[in-house]
C-alpha cells in the first residue's frame, strides 16, 4: 500500500487575527505489550523448544487468534510464522504456506524484518517439490537489505536447492557464499546448516566418510543449540554414511544415541526405525558385543514403550 504523507490544513478564524489548527496528538500504540499474547506466545516457545511440538502449535494458534482480534499487525506476523515452524515440523506444508502469506503481508505492515519469513516460505517451497517457486522466494529476498545473517542463510537454503536437482558443483558455490556472510556470526544452529548441506555434498561426491563425519559436526552443533529433535536425525544420517564405508561398530553408536533420543522425547515410533537399524548394524561381522547387548536392551525397551502406547491410544475416547 502506497504511503500518503499528511497534509497540515490551516483555519483562517473568521474573527479578528488567525488560528492554526492544533497538531494533531499521536495516537499511543501499545499494541506490542498485550499481556495475553505474550503469555500464550512464551507457552508456545518453551513446548516447541521442549519437543511438544503439537502443544506448541495450539498455544501459538491462541495466540495468532488473539492478535488478530487486537488488530495487532506485529504480533499476527510474529505468531503467524511461528505457528507456520511448528507446521513444517509436522509436515504440514499446506497450512504453513498460507500462514506464511499473511506472516509477510502484517510484518510488512508493521515495519519489521520479513526476511526469515522469506526463508521458511522458500524450505516450504522446497519441501512441496517446488524448486522454481523457492528460488523466485529467494531471488525477493536478495533484493531486501537484509543483513549477513539472512543472506548466509540464502546462500544454504540455495545450496540444498543445488543438492535436490543432484548439482553437487553448484552446491559448494552457493555453500562458501553462505559461509562468508556466516563466518563472523557465533550461533551453534547456523554452524549445524552448514555442517547439514556440506555433509549433502559429500554423499553427491560419494565421499561417505566425509559425510558421516559432517553429520556428527551436525549433530553436535545441534546438541549444543539444545535443538534435540534435530539432533537425533543427524545422527541417524551419520550412522547412515558409517555403514556404507563401513564402520559398523561407528554406525551402531550413532544409531544407538539416535534412538535413546528419540525414545527419551517420546518419538517411539520414530526411535523404534532407527534402533531396527542398529540391530541390523550389529548382525554385521566384527560388531562390539557390548554395543550388540545395549542396542538388544534398548530395542526391547522401545518396543514395549511402542506397544503401551498404542494400547493407550486403543483406549482413548
Amino acid at each position: 500500500m502506497k504511503k500518503i504523507s499528511c497534509v497540515l490544513f490551516l483555519l483562517v478564524g473568521l474573527v479578528a487575527g488567525c488560528a492554526t489548527a492544533p497538531k494533531e496528538n499521536p495516537v499511543p500504540d501499545f499494541r506490542d505489550s498485550d499481556p495475553m499474547i505474550a503469555q500464550l506466545s512464551a507457552t508456545a516457545r518453551k513446548a516447541y523448544d521442549m519437543g511438544e511440538v503439537p502443544r506448541a502449535v495450539v498455544m501459538y494458534r491462541r495466540a495468532l487468534e488473539r492478535a488478530r482480534a487486537m488488530d495487532n499487525s506485529r504480533e499476527i506476523g510474529r505468531n503467524a510464522h511461528n505457528l507456520a515452524v511448528c507446521l513444517v515440523s509436522l509436515d504440514e506444508y499446506d497450512e504453513a504456506a498460507k500462514l506464511l502469506v499473511e506472516a509477510e503481508r502484517e510484518t510488512i505492515r508493521a515495519g519489521d524484518d520479513a526476511g526469515p519469513i522469506f526463508l521458511l516460505s522458500a524450505e516450504v517451497a522446497r519441501h512441496r517439490k517446488d524448486y522454481r517457486t523457492a528460488d523466485a522466494i529467494i531471488d525477493r529476498l536478495e533484493r531486501l537489505p537484509v543483513g549477513d545473517r539472512t543472506r548466509g542463510l540464502a546462500y544454504v537454503l540455495r545450496a540444498h536447492l543445488a543438492c535436490d536437482r543432484q548439482d553437487a558443483s553448484r552446491a559448494e558455490g552457493f555453500l562458501y557464499r553462505a559461509i562468508g556472510h556466516l563466518r563472523r556470526i557465533d550461533d551453534p544452529g547456523l554452524a549445524a546448516s552448514i555442517s547439514e548441506v556440506a555433509g549433502r555434498i559429500a554423499i553427491l561426491k560419494g565421499n561417505w566418510l566425509e559425510a558421516a563425519r559432517e553429520f556428527d559436526r551436525e549433530a553436535a552443533w545441534l546438541h549444543r543449540a539444545g535443538r534435540s529433535m534435530e539432533m537425533a536425525a543427524a545422527l541417524e544420517r551419520a550412522g547412515q554414511n558409517y555403514m556404507k564405508i563401513p564402520q559398523i561398530d561407528l554406525a551402531a553408536d550413532r544409531f544407538y544415541r539416535s534412538a535413546r533420543s528419540l525414545m527419551a522425547q517420546g518419538a517411539y515410533l520414530d526411535a523404534l526405525r532407527v534402533i531396527e537399524q542398529a540391530v541390523q548394524s550389529t548382525d554385521e561381522k566384527h560388531s562390539d558385543s557390548e554395543t550388540a547387548e545395549a542396542i538388544a536392551r534398548l530395542f526391547e525397551d522401545i518396543r514395549q514403550s511402542v506397544e503401551k502406547s498404542s494400547r493407550v491410544g486403543l483406549g482413548s475416547p
